[in-house]
């Protein structure tokens, strides 16, 4: 088909809600000459394609989406074959921040990594653009995520861990570290290759940076962000007393460094780690 094909992955905490709701108006618009593709983001209020990495898992949240399983991820994956193929628009682009932990779902990610071979062996380009920001930032960020969804989300009071949304040092404790950037990261190289995986940073306009790396033109639209709750903003402030600190120096330091090795620029790697050693 000789297309490009961009699977925007995230990672939470990074804007990549400002960019589904700016390439959802965009596709709406008929601007930016890009299939935003509806496979995968069934429902009016769906800005990306969640569906496609964790099928029916925003519908059993109450969130919208489609009412499906992981099993379904096939039929999901040639719909959004046959959308792409039907098109005459040579720049695909999906997204969702829940690509890089598939390996939770392994039929998803042998689905995934047969559509990016396929296509590849049809011509097409696909390549991976994922953003990161500094580790003690993002885990701190992640856990206050799951406090508003506790809060917010019947199902996640539910059915989250009891620590969850709720206990920060437990939270660290407990966490498995291929859920850290490092881990989704390299799941995404595994699928991707790193040659194709290209890692930004979040920092300054992320909807424009995202639109330089894919090449579609940025209309200066601007996204309102939402408001943080104030008792959330308050919470943050006291997330890292001494006891917490020493905790994600134990336990993500050796990790988190060992990847920005690997896979960051000098630049990068200073910014992501700042505040992880105990130097």
């Amino acid at each position: 088909m000789n297309k490009i094909i961009y699977f925007h992955c995230g990672l939470p905490k990074t804007g990549t809600k400002a960019i589904q709701q700016y390439l959802t108006i965009k596709a709406e618009d008929g601007e930016g000459n890009f299939l935003y593709p509806k496979s995968g983001r069934q429902g009016s209020e769906i800005k990306a394609h969640h569906d496609l990495s964790n099928p029916g898992a925003h519908f059993k949240m109450g969130l919208g989406g489609g009412n499906y399983e992981i099993s379904d991820a096939g039929t999901l994956y040639e719909e959004l074959l046959s959308e792409i193929s039907s098109s005459n628009v040579k720049k695909i682009i999906i997204s969702a921040e829940s690509f890089g932990t598939t390996y939770h779902r392994p039929p998803v990610t042998a689905i995934l990594r047969t559509f990016v071979e396929s296509a590849r062996s049809d011509g097409d380009e696909v390549k991976c653009v994922v953003y990161l920001r500094n580790f003690v930032e993002w885990i701190k960020s992640l856990h206050l995520l799951f406090c508003r969804m506790r809060d917010d989300i019947d199902f996640c009071a539910a059915n989250f861990p009891p620590w969850v949304g709720v206990d920060f040092e437990k939270f660290l404790l407990e966490r498995n570290l291929r859920e850290n950037p490092s881990g989704q990261i390299r799941h995404l190289a595994s699928i991707f290759s790193r040659k194709d995986l290209i890692i930004r940073y979040y920092e300054g306009d992320v909807v424009e940076d995202f639109c330089k790396v894919v090449g579609i033109e940025f209309g200066g639209r601007k996204i309102v962000a939402n408001k943080t709750k104030e008792k959330y903003e308050v919470l943050r402030g006291s997330l890292l007393a001494d006891n917490t600190r020493k905790i994600i120096r134990e336990r993500f330091q050796e990790s988190e460094s060992k990847f920005a090795d690997e896979f960051l620029t000098k630049e990068q790697r200073s910014k992501y780690l700042e505040g992880l050693s105990s130097e």
